[in-house]
């Protein structure tokens, strides 16, 4: 007998679509596929859950170590001006790249406000 292929049934959204809403909602802009110097390849599937793991994701010892590193809080990046910039792409570049709370904290407070539903999710990077 024949073993059954089984898997983990996931909902595909496109990065931009994801980073329009994150963007949208907060007033600030955001590029998930520009974090952690563009580590996320292209055509590349980032996976996730909602809600958090069980503990939440402050349990997690990366998660809270990455606030002591000055990385700020979805509040805190909500909360901040967006500042003077000679060009346009300059502000976007800085926040999209180098100011931005944890992946774990958006998701988290998107879910809060009831914007993303219980499930497993896959974030499709193409650029």
């Amino acid at each position: 007998m024949t073993a059954l292929l089984a898997g983990r049934v996931v909902t595909l959204i496109r990065e931009t679509v994801f980073s329009k809403l994150v963007a949208e909602t907060y007033g600030r802009p955001y590029r998930f596929q520009q974090q952690d110097d563009c580590q996320h390849g292209q055509n590349t599937v980032h996976l996730f859950d909602v809600p958090h793991p069980e503990g939440g994701w402050e349990s997690v010892e990366e998660f809270r170590a990455c606030f002591a590193d000055g990385t700020p809080t979805v509040q805190e990046w909500a909360n901040t001006p967006i500042g003077e910039y000679e060009h346009p792409w300059q502000a976007e570049l800085h926040w999209e790249r180098e100011f931005y709370p944890p992946f774990e904290a958006v998701i988290d407070d998107l879910y809060a406000r009831g914007l993303i539903a219980v499930g497993s999710y896959g974030l499709h990077i193409w650029w």
